[in-house]
């Protein structure tokens, strides 16, 4: 670049110098009233490429001798010399009127670029003092250091995050911030950046002046001379203690909810087993005081024998919906990854319910244009319809099971003409042992609806009840369309 504008300068002289030779040689060999030193007044506008603008008058004193020197090697002929010296004023006039626009041309010219350099020397002095404000005030250490591991420049952040002084750290080498059993960390550093190469969000442990650790992430980035030389680099370091604080926290959290809930589960299957033998010993001891106490029983005695197991046959459901509520989320059968229709699905329910013939079940025909994974759908369904036939105040009744098919949620409704539920039960009837009758009245644990929440909740959606009381009931749930907590539990996403 430098060589090419050398090259410019030597033309700009060296043209118009052959030029005046040439004029001047055509001025001589014309006749004496012809006026050819005019021509030299062009060649003032070379002075437009001179580096100096002033050059343009040494450059017109030039011409201007040879104009008057011209004069003189004229052949004579009849031509005045008054005639001549007019002439010769009017290109002198010419040449100098010349040489006055292009001066001024060039001194506006340098006034303009000397405005515009100014204004772009205050641009960037305001940009170099706005980041050097940034740079002061991020709460991030900043600093920069050379290839060797010099550190040039320090922030206040970096005054808090290692306790060091701008005074103190600067032309100190940048590993007394690094534990000794980490100072390899720094040559890599430095190696990549010597390529030309960023270390990006790279956490590690630095030292306080005090020798307390930090953890921390760093980013460095290779610093680079007008020539594209890389001549040192820019750190910014930022504490990161409180999230590594966090991330154990979360860690061991983590762990102990995995083993509370193995604890909860075997818990559950202890309890479950444990106390379904003594019930089996009440039901069958009830059963043989019913068979070897037969002829001396009473209406009366033999209708609390029959009470009495049917609490034992109540508690032992209970057992079991209590053990299947605790494994929700957490225990997988085959049965979760059997892919089926939603109209097959629907179907299965219907025949394991076995409904009564007096209840009029509509189905839905959007059913048959999704596909899902049969458990716990079928579960949810069983106890949805069944509820809304156990419940209802009269012998016959109209079930409605509709679909909206979604891209990410699936949206379910069960719809009865039942006695509806006043508003305020919605939400208690979702409760664990939760029942609106009596025992007595309508057989159940309590546990269907919570089972149902639970399950919905589990898989990612949500589940409510529309209703007023006389006026029947809608139990809604969301479900997704692509089913990915079950995919996540099972590697077969559907």
């Amino acid at each position: 670049m430098s060589e090419q504008s050398s090259t410019t300068d030597r033309l700009a002289v060296v043209a118009p110098a052959l030029l005046s030779g040439l004029v001047f040689a055509a001025d001589i060999f014309t006749p004496r009233g012809v006026v050819a030193s005019v021509a030299y007044a062009p060649l003032v506008y070379f002075a437009l490429s001179f580096k100096r603008p002033k050059t343009v008058f040494l450059f017109a004193w030039a011409i201007s001798f040879l104009t008057i020197l011209g004069a003189f090697f004229k052949a004579p002929n009849n031509v005045s010399i008054w005639v001549v010296v007019l002439n010769r004023s009017l290109s002198l006039s010419v040449l100098w009127l010349a040489t006055v626009l292009v001066h001024r041309s060039r001194m506006a010219e340098a006034a303009l670029r000397e405005e515009e350099i100014k204004s772009m020397r205050q641009e960037v002095d305001a940009k170099t003092a706005l980041l050097a404000t940034i740079v002061e005030s991020s709460d991030d250490a900043i600093l920069s250091k050379s290839l060797h591991g010099i550190i040039g420049t320090w922030n206040r952040g970096a005054e808090r995050l290692f306790g060091y002084t701008a005074e103190e750290a600067i032309g100190k080498p940048v590993v007394m911030l690094i534990p000794e059993e980490l100072r390899q960390e720094e040559s890599f550093i430095l190696s990549e950046l010597v390529r030309g190469k960023a270390v990006d969000h790279f956490d590690t442990v630095r030292l306080h002046k005090s020798g307390r650790r930090i953890d921390v992430s760093t980013t460095v980035s290779p610093i680079r001379d007008a020539s594209g030389k890389v001549i040192g680099a820019s750190s910014f370091v930022r504490d990161i203690s409180v999230k590594k604080q966090a991330e154990l926290e979360a860690a061991e959290y983590t762990r102990a909810l995995v083993r509370s809930n193995k604890a909860l589960e075997d818990f559950a299957y202890a309890a479950s087993h444990d106390l379904k033998a003594p019930l089996r010993v009440i039901d069958n001891t009830a059963r043989w005081l019913e068979e070897d106490l037969e002829p001396h029983l009473t209406p009366e005695t033999r209708e609390n024998m029959q009470l009495l197991r049917g609490r034992v046959k109540r508690m032992e459901r209970l057992l079991d919906d209590l053990l299947a509520y605790a494994r929700i989320g957490r225990k997988l059968d085959a049965e979760f990854v059997e892919a089926v229709a939603g109209d097959v699905l629907l179907q299965d329910v219907l025949t394991l319910l076995a409904p009564p013939a007096s209840f009029l079940i509509d189905v839905s025909p959007g059913f048959a244009a999704i596909q899902v994974f049969r458990m716990p759908l079928q579960q949810i369904f069983t106890n949805l319809i069944g509820n809304a036939i156990k419940h209802h105040h009269r012998k016959d009744g109209r079930i409605e099971i509709s679909v909206e098919p979604g891209t990410e949620m699936h949206a379910f409704s069960v719809k009865d003409d039942g006695p509806g539920i006043a508003p305020q039960f919605h939400d208690r009837i979702f409760n664990m042992f939760q029942t609106l009758k009596p025992r007595d009245q309508v057989e159940g644990s309590g546990m269907g609806l919570a089972m149902v929440r639970k399950y919905v909740e589990v898989f990612g959606g949500t589940v409510w009840l529309d209703s007023v009381e006389g006026c029947g009931s809608t139990f809604r749930f969301t479900w997704p369309a692509q089913q990915p907590r079950i995919g996540q539990f099972t590697g077969r996403p559907l």
